[in-house]
């Protein structure tokens, strides 16, 4: 399938863009990628979304941020990367409490992560 080359090549320079740093370059080149699966059939489109999500963040677009991750989440639940960036945009938003589920959960699928770990720890306080 060509649109399939097309949304991993989308992807690949997304992230090339971000290890650039070049952010909002990377956002672009997601949002291409996901424009071309609006069904979010692809099998990477979990991927995709976390990591245009990531790049909100790093925009300071915690909604958006937090939209992505949420469908991210919606077609793979246990995708921890999701679940973690989720947190950081709810901890931006002021919505703690939402944060802190999303860290519980993602300890709990991953106990030794400690992103989470030191995440759960700065939201106890």
């Amino acid at each position: 399938m060509p649109a399939d080359d097309a949304i991993l090549e989308l992807k690949l320079a997304g992230t090339a863009c971000l290890k650039d740093g070049k952010i909002a370059d990377a956002r672009d080149k997601y949002t291409k990628a996901l424009d071309l699966d609006p069904e979010r059939q692809h099998t990477e489109a979990h991927i995709i979304l976390a990591n245009r999500a990531l790049t909100q963040l790093k925009l300071s677009s915690p909604a958006e941020c937090k939209a992505d991750c949420t469908a991210a989440l919606k077609l793979n639940p246990r995708y921890g990367k999701a679940l973690f960036r989720r947190a950081q945009a709810s901890e931006a938003l002021g919505a703690l409490p939402d944060a802190f589920q999303d860290v519980r959960e993602l300890m709990r699928l991953e106990p030794s992560n400690k992103e989470a770990q030191a995440l759960a720890g700065k939201l106890k306080r």
